[in-house]
């Protein structure tokens, strides 16, 4: 089966803060790399294959409404997510080097972290949506976890941050972080 993109390139850079200027293969790297990694494993392969094979042009009505309004919207933040590191450094033979800005600034690996964590919690928050949607009108979506699949569908968002008092010094915290 053809490989089918839930949202465009076009769509990114007119739709977010995504420069006009990045290399559309890069892009579209990222919308696959998000798209394979998160949207599938929310929907399941069975439902994934399914809108994967409606598309692009006989989505039926339960299916666009699921892409339209919760699946786009947690895809946008989840590839923006992705991008970030690819436009950041790039593998070469002899070792990995940063990109230089042209017309602006260079930021560090901290302010990369913080603006990458922005946007998974961004992609967090409407995969809960996703999910919950589809689990209130499962009749809508009989392929949704129903039989043996390749990926079976994450029907939880649990990612959360769990906080120990550290025995050695009673103010400072240690960052757990349990992804299921």
């Amino acid at each position: 089966m053809p490989f089918n993109y839930f949202i465009s390139v076009k769509f990114l850079k007119e739709e977010t803060t995504l420069h006009e200027n990045v290399d559309d293969k890069l892009v579209k790297i990222a919308i696959k790399e998000a798209q394979e990694i998160t949207i599938r494993d929310v929907l399941g392969s069975s439902l994934y294959n399914l809108i994967q094979s409606q598309l692009p042009n006989s989505l039926t009505p339960a299916n666009t409404t699921l892409m339209d309004s919760y699946i786009i919207p947690c895809l946008k933040y989840y590839t923006l997510a992705e991008i970030i590191t690819n436009l950041q450094y790039k593998l070469a033979n002899s070792s990995i080097m940063t990109r230089d800005a042209q017309g602006g600034r260079t930021v560090g690996l901290s302010d990369i972290g913080i603006l990458k964590g922005e946007y998974n919690a961004k992609g967090e928050y409407y995969k809960e949506r996703l999910i919950n949607y589809i689990c209130l009108n499962i009749a809508l979506y009989p392929t949704y976890n129903t039989g043996v699949q390749e990926i079976n569908p994450k029907t939880k968002n649990f990612t959360g941050n769990i906080y120990f008092l550290n025995d050695y010094e009673n103010t400072q915290f240690e960052k757990i972080r349990i992804i299921t």
